[in-house]
């Protein structure tokens, strides 16, 4: 499971991997009561230890610490699961069998060091992080201490060099959080000595790009706790050091490629402090435009993004709404501790009525100052773009671009929607869509004036989309609530501040789908997309991808608009450019949130599924796939829409209860709607079925375009239209088709209907004489007595198994060699992943088979046996069968035909395979190995005894006397009485032989056994002692450890017979 290198070497992953998430619940859900899996899970990880820590490098890791997070996730479920008192749909333990208070401070102490040493981890670090945070669920007291005691020794403000020469990325990120976490719940005084140390430390710093990132992060926590008074001391003096920068370096910088590392690192700090506050920004507004001014043109890469982004952050600061106030609690945390101790409110949930949120709302100066940046900075970007772009390098082209679209992405919020007229005639409604008044929203003092329609100048000049920060702000949240989810805390409360960024998420949201319905100019910019998400690049496909699920899932209806297009590319005749078909096949497989093909519109399906089941453009391996992947998310996810559609009495009564009643007039027009609407309806399901069915019969196709086509056939069936009779000979034709996949559902789609009918030429297949057609023969009626089993509905098994159980009996008493393999596959596809208690008639007809009287016919035997082994598809499920089984096979295990009795030592092998012994002591209800042992061993003694009252010599002359007689039933006899005499022993051998490398139970008493016959005559001797060997030789390397599961008296036994002479001789 987790490949981990031996010495030098590398271990190749197994080609069964077992799953870690399963492998780590099924662990969890073996401790407690007694148990000894924890112990065992305890040395594991003492054996594995070593590689947890982060010197030792390698991709085992990410498999170790998801095997952390998994188990611990998995034991904190079982703990909340346990725990909840209203469990009314999930299993409910029993008391003495859930975990006890001791059973997860255990696990805790077993697991928690490895935690430790994987939080140290820097490449897997975000998941060591999730495991430790199980752990705090589970027992805090044990595992909170211990970190913070590493956190506060890793922060060390007054020690530069300490934090400037750190080896990994890890204490940078304690460091952060750490001061995050202080400087928005402290107090004044505390948040003064905090912003002393960090200037102190920006001063004395040397630039490189480790230390600037520390340095800007550092700085981040105290301008969101206190921006006026972190501004004063850094803003003017950040403006000035830039200033003198490019004063000194007069034009050359503007040029440089190379650029300068001190200025790069002042535009960073200064793109960090415009994320401050709107409205303490504006006493620096002429600085910041002087700055701007200075450095917009710079060409060097790292430092115009920082300009990029400045832009964007001043622009967001100033005309969006956000809050401001992230504290734990509302109370004035410098007042006397008498009054107020702040370590009270840690980790305290609010109620949402006492939240007392503040926010940040744009003032007329702060719109103003937006307004005049956008329109100072990003018409002179676009005006470059259009007149000059060609004489442009691609440096200079790429930094403006850059600066406009983080212009952009500051600015849009407050950019009205373009003006454009509606696409109404999306879909037919019974509701009107147009209305009188629509609501407008502003979340700003004060309107934004530009002198344009922002977002139709970009349309214009760039020609294409502008990504927001909405998915950003979405992601920080739920890693945040995560953080502070405790399943294990009873009620969902979260803490003030947690609650707060929901806010701000909402608040994001709001302003980003204040949208309204689909305009002409939405509509081309879908269009556009299209095209895009068909481009020759893959990579310009797989973004506008993105945009346009984004879009098609925002407008209702919106579909529509790109059909046409992938209608066109489907159906195009010729050969067509594989990287469009790639993208049109994407846009079809959609995402998680969008999937074109199972829209609820039959005029749709009517035109997309025939187009998907007849391409013949998907001639690569890539196409191909991808349309399997299509057909299959079909399966999975569609449910057929409504083909009539009526509003029943309660609906009605409930309508006119939330709005008033209707007028005749209107309920006559709505009936007149409805009708044209379900008229239509049925005319597009008839249209499609009838559009399929052709295709299904059309011989040029492939099997695998067929296969697609009896898919879509098979979805759309339903009781509401009658379904259209040349479909239903498609149906009946194909049970003959050639395609075995093909030749299944009948059953299934019409229940007992047809079972007279098959019954009658059933008997004639299996009663073929004809000798060179009866495989076929046997083959056909093996399909379909499958089919009937497996796809009849429970509730008809009665009368199907009352008309199948003599036609069964009858083919089992004259099976063929040729159709032995046809059967077994019958009765494997019957069962496979089925309950047994759902399909008991099919369990006890193979159960049945076991009463058959014997025949003289080897091959019937045998073919009887190797179809009561297909019971193996239930394994542990049906203990009652297995026991009646196991009892009829044992006496059976001297038939005299080796083909017989191999059949039925499987069968054995399976019955007695689930016998185990359950952690409480307690054994399940199947056949005991023990019990079976017990019998063979009375047997092997009885055998024994005969040969003790008479020399074995003498038998043994006698039996070679009887064999060579003319008579078949002494001879018969003489072989019986070998097998009771010589069979056992080599059973006992291969039950010695079937533990290789451990000892269990049974193993001790077998060896005793084969050690009493060890100087047997040269037949049996020769037997025990190849097993006695191959049993030394396994077990050698660890004989230290096998040796303790035998008595002093064995091992002398055993000792004696190994180094004896006979057993060299």
């Amino acid at each position: 499971m987790l490949s981990l290198p031996v010495g030098n070497l590398s271990i190749a992953p197994p080609k069964d991997v077992h799953s870690i998430p399963v492998i780590a619940s099924w662990i969890v859900a073996m401790m407690g009561n007694g148990s000894l899996c924890l112990q065992y899970v305890r040395d594991s990880f003492t054996a594995i230890k070593s590689f947890y820590h982060p010197s030792n490098m390698g991709d085992f890791q990410e498999g170790l610490i998801q095997f952390l997070v998994r188990l611990t996730q998995s034991f904190v479920d079982r703990v909340h699961l346990e725990s909840k008192a209203d469990r009314l749909w999930q299993f409910n333990p029993p008391p003495s069998y859930r975990l006890t208070e001791q059973d997860i401070t255990d696990f805790v102490n077993c697991v928690k060091e490895c935690v430790f040493i994987s939080i140290f981890n820097k490449t897997n670090l975000k998941d060591a992080a999730k495991a430790f945070r199980n752990l705090a669920m589970l027992r805090p007291e044990l595992v909170v201490s211990p970190i913070v005691e590493q956190l506060f020794s890793s922060v060390d403000m007054s020690n530069a060099r300490t934090v400037t020469n750190v080896k990994d990325d890890t204490t940078e990120i304690e460091l952060t959080s750490v001061v995050t976490g202080i400087v928005q719940q402290c107090s004044s005084k505390i948040f003064q000595v905090v912003r002393e140390k960090i200037m102190n430390f920006l001063v004395a710093s040397s630039f490189t790009p480790r230390v600037s990132k520390l340095l800007t992060d550092l700085v981040q926590p105290i301008l969101e706790a206190n921006p006026i008074e972190t501004l004063k001391y850094l803003m003017p003096q950040t403006c000035e050091r830039i200033e003198k920068i490019v004063h000194d370096s007069e034009t050359t910088i503007l040029t440089d490629h190379k650029g300068d590392m001190e200025l790069t690192w002042c535009l960073i700090l200064f793109s960090k402090l415009l994320e401050a506050r709107g409205d303490t920004l504006l006493i620096y507004k002429s600085m910041i435009l002087s700055v701007f001014h200075r450095c917009i043109h710079i060409i060097h890469k790292e430092s115009y993004e920082a300009v990029a982004y400045a832009a964007k952050n001043l622009l967001q600061s100033l005309s969006y709404v956000y809050p401001i106030d992230y504290r734990l609690t509302v109370e004035n945390i410098d007042e006397p501790f008498i009054d107020f101790l702040p370590i009270r409110a840690w980790g305290q949930p609010v109620e949402f009525d006492k939240l007392q949120p503040q926010f940040h709302i744009p003032s007329p100066e702060e719109v103003d100052f937006a307004c005049e940046f956008v329109e100072t900075f990003i018409y002179p970007e676009l005006t470059l773009l259009n007149e000059k772009s060609s004489n442009m390098s691609n440096d200079e082209r790429l930094r403006s671009l850059t600066i406009v679209h983080f212009i952009a992405l500051g600015c849009l919020r407050m950019v009205p929607r373009i003006e454009s007229e509606e696409v109404l005639d999306f879909a037919l409604t019974v509701a009107p869509v147009d209305f009188k008044y629509k609501a407008q929203y502003t979340v700003c003092a004060k309107e934004p004036k530009f002198k344009e329609n922002l977002r139709m100048r970009l349309i214009i000049d760039i020609g294409k989309l502008l990504a927001n920060d909405y998915a950003k702000l979405n992601n920080d949240f739920d890693i945040l609530k995560y953080s502070f989810e405790n399943k294990l805390s009873g009620r969902r409360y979260h803490p003030r501040f947690v609650i707060i960024k929901r806010l701000a998420k909402e608040i994001q949201s709001f302003s980003i789908d204040n949208y309204q319905s689909l305009t002409k100019i939405d509509k081309q910019v879908i269009l556009k997309l299209v095209e895009l998400s068909i481009n020759r690049y893959s990579q310009v496909r797989c973004i506008a991808q993105i945009y346009l699920f984004t879009m098609l899932q925002r407008y209702v209806f919106s579909y529509n608009v790109v059909v046409d297009r992938i209608l066109g590319l489907l159906n195009a005749p010729g050969e067509a450019d594989h990287d469009e078909i790639k993208g049109c096949l994407y846009v079809l497989l959609g995402d998680d949130a969008f999937f074109l093909p199972t829209k609820h519109s039959w005029p749709l399906l009517e035109k997309l599924w025939p187009s998907i089941a007849r391409t013949t453009h998907a001639t690569k391996i890539s196409t191909q796939i991808l349309i399997d992947q299509i057909v299959e998310k079909i399966t999975k996810q569609f449910d057929i829409p409504a083909i009539i559609e009526d509003t029943n009495a309660i609906s009605i009564r409930a309508a006119v209860a939330l709005w008033r009643p209707l007028e005749l007039k209107e309920v006559e027009i709505h009936d007149q709607i409805r009708e044209e609407h379900n008229q239509a309806n049925i005319q597009s399901y008839n249209n499609l079925m009838e559009t399929l069915n052709l295709i299904c019969n059309n011989d040029r196709l492939t099997w695998r375009q067929q296969e697609r086509t009896v898919v879509f056939i098979s979805l759309l069936l339903q009781k509401h239209v009658p379904i259209p009779s040349s479909c239903i000979r498609t149906f009946s034709n194909f049970l003959v088709h050639d395609n075995v996949k093909l030749r299944m559902g009948l059953f299934r789609n019409f229940g007992s209907a047809f079972v007279d009918h098959f019954m009658e030429q059933l008997y004639a297949l299996i009663r073929e004489k004809i000798i060179e057609i009866q495989e076929g023969s046997q083959r056909v009626a093996a399909e379909i007595v499958a089919g009937m089993i497996r796809g009849s509905k429970y509730w008809t098994l009665d009368e199907l198994w009352s008309k199948l159980t003599p036609f069964l009996n009858e083919l089992c008493m004259n099976l063929s060699s040729e159709a032995v393999l046809n059967w077994g596959c019958c009765f494997w596809f019957a069962v496979a992943d089925v309950d047994p208690r759902r399909t008991y008639h099919t369990v006890e007809f193979m159960r049945s088979l076991i009463n058959t009287p014997s025949t003289a016919n080897t091959f019937i035997e045998t073919s009887r046996w190797n179809l009561v082994d297909q019971l193996r598809n239930f394994e542990w499920r049906i203990p009652g069968v297995w026991h009646e089984v196991n009892a009829h096979a044992k006496d059976l295990l001297e038939h005299p035909y080796k083909a017989v009795r191999e059949c039925i030592a499987s069968v054995l092998g399976t019955s007695l395979s689930h016998d185990i012994t359950l952690p409480n002591g307690q054994s399940i209800r199947h056949p005991s190995v023990n019990l079976f042992f017990d019998g063979i061993h009375e047997r092997l003694q009885r055998a024994i005894d005969i040969c003790e009252k008479a020399p074995l010599e003498a038998f043994i002359e006698q039996i070679e006397y009887v064999c060579k007689s003319s008579k078949w039933h002494a001879r018969r006899a003489a072989i019986e009485f070998v097998q009771h005499m010589i069979f056992c022993v080599l059973g006992l051998c291969a039950i010695v032989l079937s533990s290789p490398y451990d000892i269990p139970i049974h193993i001790p008493r077998a060896l005793m056994l084969l050690c009493e016959h060890s100087h047997d005559p040269n037949l049996i001797r020769k037997s025990i002692k190849n097993a006695l060997s191959e049993f030394r030789r396994t077990h050698h390397d660890s004989w230290h450890e096998h040796r303790e599961k035998f008595t002093e008296d064995q091992l002398v036994i055993l000792a004696d017979v190994l180094i004896s002479p006979n057993y060299y001789a």
